[in-house]
């Protein structure tokens, strides 16, 4: 069965960004703006009451007969699967879906980060970002390519968007920053996902440590996979899986 719209979406604006090709984007974006035509400035009237937003692009260049991908900016060997289980920008109807924080704005023009879209895609709706309806701290996915495999900078890379999208400006405290080699030594270590639910972690005392932690491996302490230790040593990490541990400090 065949699906047709009823009415054509309207473009309200255009990316204006460093990359004329796919493959000149980072993995993780950087800075770019977003330029809204003059015809809809009264609908961004309010949002910058909004520290990040939705934004919700055509993908232009896109290849939309691919039904099956795999993670080619990994750069390492994973198996395809379904367009519909993917991030992949080649799709049916390639539309893509970016939240992004509200650095400021210009009269008709946003500046935003981290956004990984072409210069010249249409825009074709914004969304306010609100973190009580759009965040789901609990969600859990298993990943194609298990992060212990994963090259050693795009593993730090993924840890630290996590780190920045839960901890905000407290991302870049120094005790954050060791968390995050922390998470990463023990993924190859254990040979396992952070966010796998069979991980556990014991943390002697509570501060951005703590937050750092739940922040990359999504555990909590409803869970039960994060426990704090009040006779433990403060800057002592335990990890588990198991019968296995890793135990290290954080300088």
């Amino acid at each position: 069965m065949t699906m047709e719209l009823t009415d054509l979406l309207v473009v309200i604006g255009r990316i204006r960004s460093p990359w004329q090709h796919t493959h000149d984007i980072p993995l993780h974006g950087g800075p770019a703006t977003i330029e809204i035509a003059p015809a809809f400035e009264a609908a961004l009237e309010g949002v910058e009451r909004a520290s990040h937003l939705v934004v919700i692009a055509y993908l232009h260049k896109a290849d939309r007969s691919v039904l099956r991908a795999s993670p080619r900016k990994l750069r390492i060997e994973a198996p395809p699967c379904g367009v519909f289980a993917t991030r992949s920008p080649a799709r049916p109807n390639p539309l893509a879906l970016s939240t992004v924080e509200l650095l400021k704005r210009e009269g008709c023009v946003l500046h935003v980060e981290p956004l990984d879209l072409l210069d010249g895609t249409p825009v074709v709706d914004l969304k306010t970002y609100s973190p009580g309806w759009d965040n789901v701290f609990s969600a859990q996915g298993v990943r194609r390519v298990s992060s212990s495999r994963l090259p050693e900078d795009l593993l730090i890379s993924f840890l630290q968007r996590d780190l920045r999208n839960h901890l905000g400006r407290h991302a870049t405290a120094s005790r954050a920053q060791a968390a995050v080699r922390l998470v990463a030594r023990a993924a190859r270590q254990l040979d396992i996902d952070p966010r796998d639910p069979e991980l556990s972690m014991e943390v002697g005392g509570c501060d951005v440590v703590t937050d750092a932690l739940m922040a990359m491996t999504g555990a909590s302490f409803a869970s039960g996979r994060i426990s704090v230790v009040t006779d433990a040593q403060p800057r002592r990490v335990c990890f588990r899986v198991g019968d296995r541990q890793m135990v290290d400090t954080i300088e």
